[in-house]
């Protein structure tokens, strides 16, 4: 595998000296970067973080936190300011498949606790992050908005500190111990160090956009209900949101429909609600529409996330469908680990750096099972057969198994080997027009769960594998964009010729992942 290589620029002595010292530096101010800067701060270290963006903001994003995600929120401290803004605790999720007709096959499920936390959320993210960024203040960080990097220093072959463009248009120069990439899909610390290339990639054969309205339910118990409908080959989710009377409508449907809905908002609307009857009865009373926002760049990747005084967190190291409701927990989880693992040895870089690496392990193994679930959510596909037969198992069973892959609790692929799919397996049989066709479905997707098990089994730091289900699978040119990275040196000792300069892969190729 090749990952980009350094390509430096050469020193300029009037850009070297440092404006400033500190610990850490944070490249972007929401969750993975707020979940690694309240701890470090707390402890007591010197933590600037920058954003190029000034708070309140918005940005893309499905908005869903279950449990597990509010429970970082309380990690962090920032639950106290969320609930604040009076979201919607909700407290149950309902799939349902081909609504509004003989097919209709729904399960509900309530939410197992974690710490304490039983409920969803879902906040605007324009609310949502202001609240992280009130708490990293709060916790001693120091936060530079409108604040845009734009090179790298270094030292001795290892990241020393970062240039950046103050909201005056001054650039500035920070030197720092660890500068930690927590800046999304697009990352600008990604690309300078050279790891903007995945080594690990899928394409999405699907589109995500996004409305907000105001709810009013046509019976008030649906008010806290998080609903996912499953009609063909179309995905929906409904989100009570925040305050309390407001919700978020979801699509995932072909890459075709974020531009329609950016060009035709009613003709996608009437569209949508075609696709999805059991939308149109669900909101059938909505006011206050926002308009759409979309995209139908939703690839999933693995990058390099860890190298000599530098990590990425969150979306700027790893992505997956956002059908799952589990980026902005996997972010924030992603920078609150980091930054545990960091500063215990922020003092021995020599260590510090091997801590990154194996924060980049754990990260792989935390993430891996739902990023290959994930990938099969992509396909733009009707609900397979196999699925429906585990809802139909599934729909009364007491340990909740649905919401357990996303709490956590258990992985898609232990859940694929539970008695519940045999004992749907055994009653669709029984009913099945198709019997042989529904057996030939099976087989594939157990030949795809077979391969999916044993690149976890056998997966490395940095491993490469192409599984079935993955659609593209390594399509890397479908990644996010990458383009050069400038790298400044501090001098011009500092960069390695550039028949010596190793890939990332290489220059980690010593470190040992615990």
């Amino acid at each position: 595998m090749t990952v980009s290589q350094f390509v430096p620029r050469p020193a300029d002595p009037g850009r070297s000296t440092a404006d400033e010292d500190v610990d850490v530096v944070i490249v972007g101010a929401r969750c993975a970067g707020a979940a690694a800067a309240v701890p470090l701060a707390r402890a007591g270290r010197n933590v600037l973080v920058l954003d190029r963006v000034k708070f309140p903001a918005d940005t893309l994003s499905s908005h869903t936190m279950l449990p597990v995600g509010v429970s970082e929120l309380l990690h962090m401290g920032a639950l106290p300011g969320i609930l604040a803004l009076s979201p919607t605790r909700c407290r149950r999720l309902r799939v349902t498949v081909d609504a509004e007709t003989p097919r209709e096959m729904r399960i509900e499920e309530t939410f197992t606790p974690i710490e304490g936390i039983d409920y969803a959320l879902s906040v605007p993210r324009d609310l949502h992050d202001k609240v992280l960024v009130d708490t990293m203040r709060a916790a001693g960080a120091r936060i530079r908005e409108r604040a845009t990097v734009v090179g790298l220093t270094w030292q001795a072959g290892r990241v020393s500190g970062v240039r950046y463009v103050d909201e005056d248009g001054r650039e500035r120069v920070v030197r720092c111990r660890l500068v930690m990439g927590a800046d999304g899909r697009h990352s600008t610390v990604a690309r300078l160090v050279g790891a903007a290339e995945p080594y690990r990639s899928s394409a999405n054969g699907r589109a995500g956009v996004v409305r907000y309205l105001d709810d009013q339910p046509p019976d008030p118990d649906e008010a806290d209900v998080v609903c996912q409908w499953r009609d063909g080959a179309h995905l929906a989710f409904g989100f009570p949101g925040t305050p309390i009377g407001r919700y978020t409508l979801f699509f995932m449907g072909s890459p075709a429909e974020a531009a329609m809905a950016r060009r035709d908002p009613d003709a996608y609307w009437a569209m949508k609600m075609e696709h999805h009857p059991g939308v149109a009865r669900r909101l059938r009373h909505a006011t206050n529409m926002s308009a759409f926002r979309g995209t139908d760049q939703l690839v999933a990747y693995f990058r390099p996330c860890s190298g000599p005084g530098w990590v990425l967190i969150g979306d700027s190291g790893h992505f997956k469908d956002p059908s799952l409701g589990q980026g902005m927990r996997d972010a924030m989880w992603a920078g609150r680990h980091a930054a545990t693992a960091a500063m215990r040895h922020l003092d021995d870089l020599d260590e510090l750096d091997l801590a990154m690496r194996r924060f980049e392990h754990d990260r792989d193994q935390e993430c891996l099972p739902a990023y290959y679930f994930g990938n099969g959510e992509a396909l733009l596909r009707p609900t397979p057969r196999p699925f429906k037969a585990f809802i139909e198992s599934a729909r009364d069973d007491v340990d909740r198994p649905f919401t357990s892959v996303g709490q956590r609790i258990k992985t898609p692929q232990q859940l694929l080997r539970s008695r519940l799919v045999v004992g749907g397996v055994a009653r669709t049989l029984l009913v099945a027009d198709d019997r042989r066709g529904f057996l030939r479905e099976m087989a594939g997707e157990g030949r795809v769960q077979a391969a999916i098990v044993r690149a976890l089994i056998h997966s490395r730091t940095r491993f490469r594998s192409t599984i079935p289900a993955d659609g593209a699978e390594n399509d890397l040119a479908s990644a996010p964009a990458s383009v050069p990275p400038a790298v400044v040196a501090t001098s011009d000792d500092d960069v390695p010729p550039a028949g010596d300069r190793p890939t990332v892969v290489a220059r980690e190729a010593e470190a040992v992942a615990s």
